[in-house]
């Protein structure tokens, strides 16, 4: 019969594949949708990481990639090595498209599947015949482990469509191969349970907790600000009691799709709820607590900094811009640039320098071994503002100190920054000390 529509108790279905959803077991219809337990997703969708990305995303813009090589005296000095420069262009023009067509585009691509999977690659395709066409970075990287024997599986987005391949370890390069494509591994390997693992997985649950907050919250708005509940409609007969009429079967249906569109979506808010039938019973009882916006607040802001403390020198008054004394704000900022790039660099210039070495030994002569092994890529930050104005005011600093004199101070002002560079040479007599007091002369 189908006088009474009430979902009197729900069922908890799981799958292997990490889906969930509760059932109606009246109807046997999913309430609420299904939704898949992935960390990946959640991270991706998660404000707080997206917004510390987003941030050391653009202080690595800013930074050249440049080949350098130590020389005898142990100073570094841009190497003039041709396999090591063609390298270097090769991954400042990757060639692909829609992408990557440049370095950022790698690290960006490289960095987000890092953070949410835990491993990624990169593919240079044709690098087995020591010329590099050009850089895939690569959709999905699945490790395997076939008694001591390791190879990566390896799906790309090359001319619009994904392919997967294996790659196998090459003993003479010293890296996986498949045909004439060469892999570079980037990944957060735990030992433990000897897989990769993604470097937010300490905090899945912060992650989720901050995911479900935002999303009842907007549901909550998107339902007029009603709570979950359940909402019981019995059809009466004309003596008030539940009709058990079949016939009614159909008026029910039409009467309960009615009562829906009345109850769902900000549309209907601040509307009257009327039931367009005299003999309908309508009964409401609601299920979920609704949270007040004070203690929201306080969860997102929990959350939000528990997040940000996972990435080296990020805080709420970095990343969002927060007031505070001048010199804590310079010395918060200098953290996070800091931990960012030595992050990328232990991330991805380390493994890319490893692979350097082999690439160099492989394409390279004997004769250029010395060479060979003190080239290594880096990053030069003096083009990021940031360091510009702080290496300014560390010689403002200086200067006031009494420790360099007036016409250093300009010098170095002056290769720091070009509005500086032309200022006039002070004589002996204009020279000195900041503040330093003169004889009168008159």
């Amino acid at each position: 019969m189908f006088n009474q529509y009430a979902l009197e108790k729900k069922s908890y279905q799981a799958t292997p594949s990490g889906f969930y959803s509760f059932c109606d077991n009246y109807t046997g219809e999913i309430i609420g949708g299904v939704q898949k337990l992935s960390l990946e997703a959640e991270i991706n969708k998660n404000f707080a990481i997206q917004t510390v990305i987003l941030n050391q995303l653009r202080i690595i813009n800013d930074c050249e990639l440049y080949a350098l090589q130590k020389d005898k005296n142990n100073t570094d000095a841009p190497t003039i090595y041709k396999p090591a420069l063609d390298f270097l262009d090769i991954l400042n023009r990757p060639n692909s498209y829609p992408a990557p067509k440049h370095w950022n585009d790698i690290v960006e691509g490289v960095y987000k599947s890092y953070i949410s999977n835990g491993i990624v690659g990169i593919i240079l395709v044709g690098g087995l015949t020591k010329s590099i066409e050009n850089i895939e970075v690569a959709h999905c990287v699945q490790y395997r482990n076939n008694n001591d024997i390791i190879s990566y599986n390896i799906s790309t987005i090359g001319t619009g469509y994904k392919y997967n391949r294996e790659f196998v370890k090459n003993k003479e390069l010293g890296a996986f191969v498949n045909g004439n494509d060469i892999a570079i591994i980037f990944g957060n390997f735990d030992y433990k349970t000897k897989t990769y693992k993604s470097p937010l997985e300490h905090i899945q649950d912060v992650i989720l907790w901050q995911n479900y907050i935002i999303h009842s919250s907007r549901v909550f708005y998107e339902n007029s600000c009603r709570p979950s509940s359940i909402i019981t409609v019995k059809f009466l007969n004309e003596e008030g009691k539940i009709s058990n009429d079949t016939r009614d079967e159909e008026k029910m249906q039409k009467i309960m799709k009615t009562i829906a569109a009345q109850l769902k979506g900000t549309n209907n808010n601040g509307k009257v709820f009327l039931a367009n039938h005299p003999n309908i019973e309508i009964d409401v009882k609601q299920i979920s607590v609704v949270q007040n916006a004070n203690d929201i607040e306080k969860q997102l802001a929990l959350t939000k900094q528990m997040i940000y403390s996972t990435f080296a020198g990020a805080n709420t008054n970095v990343i969002e811009g927060v007031s505070e004394y001048s010199n804590n704000r310079l010395a918060s900022l200098r953290e996070f640039y800091d931990g960012t790039i030595s992050g990328f660099t232990d991330m991805i210039l380390d493994d890319l320098n490893a692979f350097l070495q082999n690439w160099l030994k492989y394409v390279g002569t004997g004769s250029d071994i010395l060479t060979r092994k003190s080239i290594y890529l880096g990053f030069d930050i003096k083009g990021i503002q940031f360091y510009k104005d702080l290496a300014k005011q560390e010689v403002l600093m200086i200067a006031e100190k009494q420790i360099i004199k007036r016409q250093e101070a300009r010098t170095k002002l002056g290769e720091l920054d070009d509005s500086y560079a032309d200022l006039e040479i002070l004589g002996t007599e204009d020279d000195g000390f900041v503040g330093e007091k003169k004889p009168n002369t008159l």
